[in-house]
């Protein structure tokens, strides 16, 4: 039987799409899909707590600012933030 509830389900499916489409950009270095990355780093962060209508939580946002950056601009750090972020991703084909 199955623990997962629906809402669980959506978010680790949006996870996986930000996921995917950070790989997407990472191929391509298309400014359309490093939109998409923000678009779906913003809908996940909406998820956290919100005042005034405004999001707290902005993880997903800033993570992908930095990985983007890196990627399109490779510097000293760029290791560091890729190694980072791979660190933090549970499937190993994604990896």
């Amino acid at each position: 039987m199955s623990l997962k509830v629906p809402g669980a389900e959506w978010r680790a499916k949006t996870l996986r799409a930000w996921q995917l489409a950070i790989l997407r950009f990472a191929v391509t270095l298309d400014n359309a899909d490093r939109l998409a990355v923000i678009a779906i780093a913003g809908e996940i962060d909406r998820l956290g707590p919100q005042h005034d209508s405004k999001p707290d939580f902005s993880f997903f946002r800033r993570t992908s600012a930095e990985l983007c950056a890196a990627i399109l601009t490779p510097n000293e750090l760029t290791p560091t933030v890729l190694r980072q972020y791979l660190a933090r991703i549970d499937d190993g084909r994604l990896k």
